[in-house]
């Protein structure tokens, strides 16, 4: 698997033959052809793999719970460190989903992480909601926090001068302010900054302000 990662992250998809990936793992190609018949194959397990072991660290982290904690240790193995944590680095995710545009088996393998990966962020928006005494669309809000830490690691990845990747899980962590009106940090004796306020809360309080907002920014977009 890894030699995999290593020659996408280099070559990208179309570089990533399974001779060439036999060369980088020190075996025969007939020894990766016995157990892959192709290309695709080699892709789709990779991926499970690193999905499997990334799982498995949050898990040796945060336990089997499912909560504001888990989406944060997760975003953090992703974002500072993608490779210790056996993750694929980005140019790795970057062939994948530039390949994905116009091949509709990866394509296909795209939306079914996607649709595992919003799985888990449910599972864990729904508790942390309920934790915090929030009203989380718990379907909204997972697709905004997988779309988030996508973006994010291309922006750090790409451009790390720009968007270091301990801020990008800062970015992260504001997000989930917004969602619960904590950051999970506050757990170990940070408070939020004076002023800040859940964005997404039970509290009729904060209700009037957003549609005032909405009410002033109508006219500018006509």
């Amino acid at each position: 698997m890894r030699a995999v990662v290593e020659c996408v992250a280099e070559d990208g998809i179309e570089g990533a033959t399974m001779r060439r990936v036999a060369e980088r793992a020190g075996v025969s190609t007939g020894m990766v052809t016995y157990y892959f018949r192709n290309k695709e194959d080699l892709i789709d397990a990779t991926i499970a793999a690193a999905a499997r072991e990334l799982g498995e660290r949050v898990e040796a982290m945060v336990g089997h719970d499912y909560g504001i904690e888990r989406l944060d240790k997760a975003a953090e193995l992703v974002l500072v460190d993608p490779e210790e944590s056996g993750f694929p680095p980005i140019g790795f995710w970057m062939a994948f989903w530039s390949a994905a545009t116009h091949k509709p088996h990866l394509r296909e393998r795209f939306v079914q992480a996607l649709s595992h990966n919003s799985e888990s962020y449910r599972r864990s928006i729904d508790s942390a909601a309920a934790a915090s005494g929030g009203a989380v669309d718990a379907e909204l809000a997972a697709q905004l926090l997988s779309a988030l830490v996508r973006g994010l690691r291309i922006d750090s990845g790409l451009a790390p001068e720009s968007l270091s990747p301990e801020r990008a899980v800062e970015v992260y962590r504001y997000c989930l302010l917004m969602l619960f009106g904590e950051r999970p940090s506050k757990r170990q004796g940070a408070e939020p900054a004076q002023g800040q306020t859940r964005a997404v809360s039970s509290a009729p309080a904060t209700a009037p302000a957003r549609r005032r907002t909405y009410a002033r920014r109508k006219p500018a977009q006509r």
